[in-house]
């Protein structure tokens, strides 16, 4: 079985981690913004989604999306630390060429908050 996967992080291409989704021959459907927005944050290495709390500065997130069998996406699953350390949900995200997908992101459980001081206020991790 096959699954939509939206990566804002590390997983995406040109990022540390992208040889994951390689390797297990993930296939690209194309790139967007989430249409749900989120509070983003970043550390030096990586970044990572929250739901918005009040006062919280709240964006749609640039995503590229993949096509994943259900094995990679439990290794996936495995290097995002899911379930203490995210949890993945469905979100739609509306893909650069017009369409409109969902798709399974990563979202970090807010006790981990204080691990990222940086905030992303544009949604998009560089």
């Amino acid at each position: 079985m096959m699954v939509l996967l939206a990566v804002y992080g590390s997983l995406r291409r040109g990022k540390g981690a992208h040889m994951i989704l390689e390797e297990g021959n993930a296939k690209f459907i194309g790139s967007g913004y989430t249409l749900e927005k989120f509070h983003m944050r970043a550390n030096s290495l990586y970044p990572a989604i929250f739901i918005p709390r009040e006062g919280d500065v709240a964006s749609r997130i640039y995503v590229e999306v993949y096509d994943v069998s259900s094995a990679l996406l439990k290794e996936i699953d495995a290097y995002e630390g899911v379930p203490s350390f995210y949890y993945r949900r469905k979100v739609r995200v509306k893909l650069d060429d017009g369409r409109i997908v969902d798709a399974e992101i990563y979202i970090c459980n807010d006790s981990y908050r204080g691990l990222f001081e940086y905030v992303i206020e544009n949604g998009f991790w560089d």
